[in-house]
């Protein structure tokens, strides 16, 4: 269908990509929702007519693409809605005569049509250097206990950003304590779902959880941080998504401590989604 197809609308980038025989590169399918849409130095050799397809309420912003086609007729990017749209295009280039299409407002700066449909593909990117960090590695649907005995293990390479890995799949019934480390909790994506409660531990804790899912809702607490209120302290949340029936974050009595939040969505509280009482230290 698509190097990338969106149909629910919200926030997408799309940036620095190098795509080879797209049908099309994006594809947003038609609905009334407003989607934010940055598309950014992409190198884009497409085999579809119109490489980029809008069919939402934008905005789109695009920036610095070389935007290849199978004709010179079709534009390089189609935007249109059932309600109008905003496209700001700036710095790219089109192998297309038209360039842009928009059924709206289209702001245009700096771009080119009609250019060489040839593009070379970029160099690599090189592969990120090895760590070497230990990986404690956690069975497929293991137990609790088997889960904790991984988090001790590592603990006491304190020092050593030790990783623990928890794979894709379901893990019921947790009830872990991580111990203050610099230890990293990593899982394979949205789908490693821890269902019960990780309690991380202070003071002076450097842990990192990231690329999975806790769920506290009728199994635990979710994620509960214990003694973190310390001088110079912070809790930092980088797109995470919360979504619970009750509070999804609680920041309460903490006076040294900052609860940092970025990029984050929240929602399905029925409820206060976010409770904030010590507000001087939280952005």
């Amino acid at each position: 269908m698509a190097d990338n197809s969106i149909g629910h609308t919200g926030g997408f980038s799309f940036i620095g990509n190098y795509s080879a025989g797209s049908s099309p590169f994006l594809a947003a399918g038609s609905t009334f929702n407003p989607a934010w849409m940055t598309v950014q130095a992409n190198t884009i050799n497409s085999r579809s007519p119109a490489p980029i397809l809008i069919r939402n309420q934008g905005p789109l912003l695009l920036l610095d693409n070389i935007v290849g086609s199978i004709g010179s007729a079709p534009p390089g990017v189609s935007a249109s809605s059932r309600s109008d749209l905003d496209v700001v295009s700036a710095g790219n280039r089109f192998a297309a005569a038209a360039g842009v299409s928009v059924r709206g407002r289209l702001t245009s700066v700096d771009d080119m049509t009609r250019q060489s449909n040839r593009f070379a593909a970029p160099a690599p990117m090189p592969t990120p250097r090895n760590l070497k960090r230990t990986i404690f590695e956690v069975p497929a649907g293991a137990a609790s206990g088997v889960i904790q005995g991984a988090i001790d293990s590592a603990a006491r390479l304190n020092g050593h950003r030790p990783v623990v890995h928890i794979p894709w799949g379901q893990f019921t019934g947790v009830s872990i304590a991580v111990p203050p480390t610099d230890m990293q909790i990593v899982g394979d994506g949205y789908a490693t779902e821890l269902r019960g409660t990780v309690k991380l531990l202070g003071p002076a804790s450097h842990v990192i959880m990231r690329d999975l899912s806790v769920i506290g809702s009728r199994a635990g607490d979710g994620i509960l941080l214990q003694g973190a209120d310390q001088s110079g302290g912070r809790v930092f949340l980088q797109q995470v998504q919360a979504a619970s029936s009750a509070a999804n974050i609680v920041y309460d009595g903490l006076t040294k401590s900052t609860l940092e939040a970025r990029d984050i969505d929240h929602k399905g509280s029925s409820g206060t989604s976010i409770i904030l009482r010590c507000l001087e230290r939280a952005r």
